[in-house]
């Protein structure tokens, strides 16, 4: 990706995996360790968004590039890249 010379400037970058709003909170607590968010659920209503999955095709067709990192492991490392930041900032 790091040669693309071509005119797209955005891409699509997800893994075409759909995560609701109560699993993602539920794994961010249990990846995190705390406890920081409790959500609401209320009636869907006509205009909510039932399912956003990325369309990362042309992400894929145009860069070559695809997911390899679980959306689990990926809140690992970045939990990680955080705490040695804070760690650096004491």
């Amino acid at each position: 990706t790091a040669g693309y010379t071509g005119d797209k400037t955005v891409f699509q970058i997800g893994s075409g995996v759909g995560t609701g709003l109560q699993d993602l909170v539920r794994l961010l607590e249990e990846r995190s360790r705390l406890r920081f968010a409790s959500v609401d659920m209320q009636p869907i209503r006509a205009c909510d968004v039932r399912e956003n999955v990325l369309d990362i095709s042309d992400t894929v067709r145009t860069l070559g590039w695809t997911p390899h990192i679980s959306l689990a492991d990926g809140i690992d490392q970045t939990l990680e890249v955080l705490r040695t930041a804070s760690k650096r900032a004491e």
